[in-house]
């Protein structure tokens, strides 16, 4: 029993260690509105007819709205190009894809090129304001300058895309953001505010052009800049529902690159990761495990139900989780760790038409 009580020990270590790595979720100010900077919206759209209607009908419903809104269509195959002329927004065809670019990439930089404004915001086509969202954003941007970036806050309509809750969550906790010792954070890819000055200055998304995730490493350029970072979370801001279309397009979209991140998450913050995901995954293991003895089965129970809390209290701070979600969570752990191993073996995978595949590690 005494070693059994150890590596107990050791579970509720890493159970206390997803509290450090996900501390708190602090949101946008919420003020008089008293910015008036004049402001570009870049949204890269590629097949988007179903996610950029929402979008814009939440821009234009900002009181007041951008000043500019500017939607570069990459190459679509669908309507997105013909409703964002209905909506009445700038639309700008994207030249064809140089070699060595990605396409979301190639898309944001002609769009900050052409934009006339001094602040630029770049949304991703799926994500969309809440109402006065664009107000404290404004007001947020105008106290911190340099770099700011939102979680957008995470919406879900159908139960299978409750399995993105660990993905969600290590997404979150890897960019260093909310931890107590946080130095420069890193940016969330769908939602990202800068001034044209800045973005020039560190060199633009043609420093990351052949990045899947540009987000994480767009993050170093403008710390090499001395551009600082600020990344908050997007509840009550921003919002976002990534993958209403099935549960291969939500398997794809987070294959796509996700390992690649884990390559780029700083080595102690990895660790903390690891430790607590084999944490939560032991425990999930070792509850049932424990029922042939009556005096572990408690402790293991306990311990299972402290995840449960922990979890539902911090995943609901980053998106619409219900509570079965935290109640079952090693469904959705055992599905991260699938897909998480399927982007670490570097296989193929497609989205929005285009095939990606990054280097493999296996």
């Amino acid at each position: 029993m005494g070693s059994e009580l150890i590596v107990w020990v050791l579970h509720l270590f890493g159970f206390a260690v997803g509290w450090v790595l996900l501390w708190s979720v602090p949101r946008c100010a919420t003020g008089p509105g008293n910015s008036r900077r004049p402001i570009s919206v870049i949204i890269p759209s590629r097949n988007e007819a179903e996610n950029l209607p929402h979008l814009l009908d939440s821009l234009n419903a900002q009181v007041p709205p951008p000043e500019e809104i500017l939607v570069v269509d990459d190459g679509s195959t669908d309507r997105t190009a013909e409703l964002a002329r209905i909506a009445g927004v700038r639309v700008f065809a994207s030249a064809p894809l140089p070699a060595g670019w990605r396409g979301k990439a190639w898309a944001c930089q002609q769009g900050a090129d052409a934009a006339t404004h001094n602040t630029l915001i770049f949304m991703d086509a799926d994500t969309r304001f809440e109402a006065g969202g664009l107000t404290s954003v404004r007001d947020t941007f105008a106290q911190c300058g340099g770099a700011l970036s939102l979680a957008a806050f995470q919406c879900f309509g159908k139960p299978y895309e409750q399995l993105s809750a660990f993905f969600v969550w290590v997404m979150t906790a890897a960019s260093g953001a909310f931890t107590p010792c946080r130095r420069e954070p890193g940016l969330f890819g769908p939602f990202l505010m800068v001034s044209k000055a800045d973005y020039q200055r560190a060199g633009g998304h043609a420093v990351v052009k052949n990045r899947v995730l540009e987000n994480v490493y767009l993050a170093a350029e403008f710390c090499k800049a001395g551009i600082p970072s600020h990344s908050l979370g997007g509840q009550g801001a921003v919002s976002i529902r990534m993958y209403p279309g099935g549960l291969k397009d939500l398997s794809n979209g987070w294959k796509k690159a996700f390992a690649t991140g884990a390559k780029q998450t700083p080595s102690l913050l990895l660790a903390g990761l690891i430790f607590w995901l084999s944490a939560a995954a032991g425990t999930a293991v070792m509850m049932p495990v424990s029922a042939w003895t009556a005096f572990s089965l408690p402790l293991w129970s306990g311990l299972y139900l402290l995840f449960v809390f922990q979890l539902l209290i911090q995943l609901r701070r980053l998106g619409t989780f219900s509570l079965w979600t935290a109640v079952f969570y090693p469904l959705p752990l055992l599905f991260f760790f699938a897909v998480f191993a399927q982007s670490a073996c570097g296989r193929t995978s497609s989205w929005k038409g285009r095939t990606f595949t990054e280097d493999s590690s296996c």
